[in-house]
């Protein structure tokens, strides 16, 4: 059983805290959201014809409750952060204005997690947070009319 990773935040006076561990992820049976925790489940030998693919089960469990749901695997995206409002997950696009320009059109990025971290354009998940500002998520690219 694989279990998800946990996401830090730097607080202001440069130490780590630990966030939650949050996902979502698409749910098989119905295509709607699902958020909470995320765990791959390879199923027994007995049981593989009912794997959702190559013998593993991927579910999001709901926090504090019994309630699981088997997602699409390509859909899962880990929380990252609340910026004005906004939950931010992997998979998220996102608009967003430079500091200090006042004339220009905004940046629109997917969030993607990359060699141990999360980038927005060229930009790592911190150089991000320093250098824009009126943060909105626009989409993501798992609904169609979102990529």
């Amino acid at each position: 059983m694989t279990i998800g990773r946990i996401s830090f935040e730097i607080d202001a006076e440069g130490e780590n805290i630990m966030q939650e561990a949050k996902f979502r992820g698409k749910r098989v049976d119905n295509g709607d959201w699902h958020y909470g925790f995320y765990r791959e489940f390879t199923m027994p030998d007995c049981w593989k014809h009912e794997a959702y693919r190559d013998g593993v089960n991927y579910y999001i469990d709901a926090k504090g409750t019994n309630e699981s749901h088997l997602v699409i695997p390509e859909t899962v995206g880990q929380y990252i952060q609340t910026i004005n409002g906004y939950e931010i997950y992997v998979g998220d696009i996102v608009k967003a204005y430079k500091y200090g320009d006042t004339e220009t059109e905004p940046f629109i990025n997917k969030i993607v997690f990359e060699n141990g971290t999360y980038w927005f354009g060229h930009w790592t998940w911190i150089e991000f947070l320093q250098t824009f500002r009126c943060i909105e998520v626009v989409g993501n690219i798992y609904d169609k009319n979102n990529s």
